[in-house]
């Protein structure tokens, strides 16, 4: 069984697509997959966008797509956008500890020309 990450299939051509799109009701009853089933439901199957404007285009009608970020696509991108924001604290924090460590300055040697950090900075660990 596929997951909604696989996408739905085309009732027409057989393909998985993730592109989630409105078509008009009284066009979609002219388009869509067994139109001729009278026990057909006016909202019922799945056409892939290409196979929707081919089907479209063969009756004269000539699709119009318009886009827009779902909130299910908005709230993975913010995920993402968060973990990025998160990363990037990450490498910030790892930078600044490099630097520290690679500063002279913040070493000392003792008579024995044993070097020893002079005071180690504080990450709250």
């Amino acid at each position: 069984m596929a997951s909604r990450e696989d996408g739905e299939k085309c009732q027409n051509c057989g393909c998985r697509y993730l592109t989630v799109y409105h078509v008009p009701d009284d066009v979609w009853g002219k388009i869509r997959p067994n139109k001729n089933d009278p026990k057909g439901d006016l909202h019922s199957g799945l056409l892939c966008p290409v196979c929707a404007d081919q089907l479209a285009r063969d009756i004269g009608i000539i699709l119009f797509w318009e886009t827009s970020i779902s909130d299910w696509a908005a709230n993975k991108l913010t995920a993402a956008e968060k973990e990025r924001d998160r990363l990037t604290e990450d490498r910030r924090e790892l930078v600044e500890a490099l630097e520290w460590y690679a500063d002279p300055d913040n070493y000392t040697r003792d008579s024995w020309g044993i070097l020893s950090v002079v005071q180690a900075p504080d990450y709250g660990d």
